[in-house]
């Protein structure tokens, strides 16, 4: 399928051809309807979210009660990276903020891909690492025991987004 034909997410973009065409029919479409919980803290994610349109909000909840958002997905990332590089359990709430259109595909059919290329592992990791923080402002990680100790109570920590930078 060429560049064209492929959904506007950019990891699916920048998928090797091999790759895209094998997860190809294991994607399905789905429309994200805004304060949908897509993937709970602490769950064990099943699904891996990749956004055609539409924002979905990563968020840490302190142990003052106050929640933190920590990252922002959109078309040029994806929900679910970690999971599909073998983490177990998911570090924040995904919330879908803006609603929009996604590409849905299990855990298990991206993992399956990252075993089999090296540069499937590669996109998914540095989705995973890069982390893009605008001027001075403080840096919330999306480690909850980290973003714990970040925020004090009622400081307004800024929004930073995760994306692949190719």
């Amino acid at each position: 399928m060429s560049l064209a034909q492929r959904p506007p997410n950019r990891l699916l973009q920048a998928l090797p051809a091999a790759e895209f065409d094998a997860l190809h029919p294991h994607l399905k479409p789905v429309e994200m309807v805004r304060a949908t919980v897509l993937v709970k803290a602490g769950s064990a994610p099943t699904q891996i979210y990749l956004p055609h349109s539409g924002a979905i909000s990563m968020t840490v909840g302190l142990s003052e009660g106050q929640m933190v958002e920590v990252a922002m997905i959109g078309k040029d990332g994806l929900v679910g990276a970690s999971a599909a590089l073998g983490v177990e359990i998911w570090p924040s709430d995904a919330v879908v903020l803006f609603p929009g259109t996604a590409s849905v595909l299990d855990v298990a059919e991206m993992r399956a891909a990252a075993d089999r290329n090296v540069t499937v592992q590669n996109l998914l990791a540095r989705h995973e690492l890069q982390v893009d923080v605008p001027g001075n402002l403080p840096l919330v990680l999306v480690d909850p025991i980290l973003a714990g100790s970040c925020a004090t109570p009622g400081e307004r920590c800024q929004i930073f987004s995760a994306r692949l930078g190719y």
